[in-house]
């Protein structure tokens, strides 16, 4: 679902700034659209942190919450987080102040 999601945000959302008039840019649908692919990009993010992984050394499934979230920050944390940053909002904002 993650992979879907983020092949079409790769599409429409420059789309969206580059062609898109004002009127369709801000309309309700586009808005829907973009906030709930947020939604589900935070929601990805947060489950990260309870889903279990394998511990390659020993070969077995780590699933104590503690080893999680320690192995989930020092590997994709930090390029989830940059991942779900909001940068469509800045474009919206930067459009809207230029008009």
């Amino acid at each position: 679902m993650m992979m879907v999601m983020m092949f079409l945000n790769f599409i429409i959302i420059p789309l969206g700034i580059s062609f898109f008039s004002e009127p369709i840019y801000t309309g309700g649908i586009w808005i829907s659209y973009i906030v709930l692919s947020d939604v589900i990009s935070i929601v990805d993010l947060m489950l990260n942190f309870y889903i279990g992984y394998v511990d390659e050394k020993e070969e077995i499934i780590i699933m104590d919450r503690k080893k999680i979230k320690n192995h989930y920050l020092k590997t994709w944390f930090t390029v989830d987080l940059i991942g779900i940053m909001p940068v469509d909002y800045v474009f919206l904002c930067a459009k809207i102040a230029n008009v």
